[in-house]
C-alpha cells in the first residue's frame, strides 16, 4: 500500500498532523491514494483547531479557562473557528477509524470481520 503525497497547501502543524496519520493508517493498512482529499480535510482542521486553540490561550494570558475571555471583542470569531474544526474533525473522525467506536467498526487486520482461514470463516457463518 503506498501513501498519498501530501498536498502542498499543508503546513505546520497540518503537516504533522498528515505524516503521523499517515503511518498510522498505513501500519493499518487502512489508506489509499483516492484517501487523500478527505485525510487533507482532517489535517488543515486539525492544524486551523490547533492554531486557534493557541491564539485563544496567548488572549486568555493569566485569566484561567478560555471561557472567561469570549465575550471579548474578536474572541467570539475565534471560538466560532474553533468550534466549526471541531465540527469537522468529529466527522472526519469517523470516516478514519480516529474514535473508539468508529476502529470497532472498522475492518482492519487487527480487527478482522471475516477470517482469512475460508473453512473458519465456513464455520462462523455456520454458528450463525
Amino acid at each position: 500500500m503506498q501513501a498519498p503525497a501530501p498536498p502542498a497547501f499543508l503546513a505546520g502543524e497540518a503537516r504533522r498532523e498528515w505524516d503521523r496519520q499517515v503511518a498510522e493508517l498505513l501500519e493499518l493498512q487502512l489508506l489509499a491514494k483516492l484517501d487523500r482529499a478527505a485525510l487533507a480535510l482532517w489535517c488543515q482542521a486539525w492544524g486551523e483547531y490547533c492554531d486557534v486553540m493557541r491564539l485563544l490561550r496567548e488572549k486568555a494570558g493569566d485569566k484561567k479557562t478560555i471561557a472567561k475571555v469570549a465575550s471579548e471583542k474578536g474572541m467570539s470569531r475565534l471560538i466560532w473557528i474553533r468550534k466549526d474544526a471541531r465540527d469537522t474533525l468529529l466527522k472526519i473522525a469517523v470516516q478514519f477509524g480516529f474514535t473508539p467506536a468508529a476502529r470497532a467498526r472498522l475492518d482492519t487486520a487487527e480487527n478482522p470481520s471475516t477470517p482469512a482461514d475460508p473453512v473458519e470463516a465456513f464455520f462462523q457463518r455456520s454458528a450463525n
